[in-house]
């Protein structure tokens, strides 16, 4: 069977977190092949270049340099809407983003999973979002 790597990067440990575990929960339930590796802010570039998958809530203080690192590596985003993600993700084209909720969330995950042309469209697009944060002036 192959696996989809999905990556989480969170600093949250409270209820809000807990909307990233159910959606995982069920998702995984519906579709087995989904592996979840969850990191702090420190993750590893590693991480990033493995997985296929970056998914974080908007409002985590992680997510501004957890989104910033998958677009400039190519790593698709799906986000809970909210906070940075609203700001640093163009919905459908540099990133997805999603209501609040686990099921919603848990819905996202698995249908991109099954959507590499999308995935596609969401890596370009983020290189591209990365391009010009840097392109421009200080």
């Amino acid at each position: 069977m192959q696996t989809f790597a999905v990556l989480c990067v969170t600093t949250l440990r409270d209820e809000h977190a807990q909307v990233l575990t159910d959606a995982f929960a069920v998702a995984n339930e519906r579709d087995p092949s989904l592996l979840l590796t969850v990191s702090d802010e420190t993750a590893a570039t590693e991480l990033f270049k493995g997985s296929d998958l970056l998914v974080c809530l908007g409002s985590d203080p992680a997510a501004p340099t957890a989104i910033r690192r998958a677009q400039e590596l190519g790593l698709p985003v799906l986000a809970v809407a909210g906070g940075s993600a609203d700001t640093l993700i163009e919905n459908g084209r540099s990133g997805f983003i999603v209501s609040g909720g686990a099921l919603p969330l848990a819905d996202a995950i698995r249908w991109l999973a099954h959507r590499a042309p999308v995935r596609e469209r969401l890596r370009t697009g983020g290189l591209l979002a990365a391009g010009a944060r840097l392109a421009l002036p200080a």
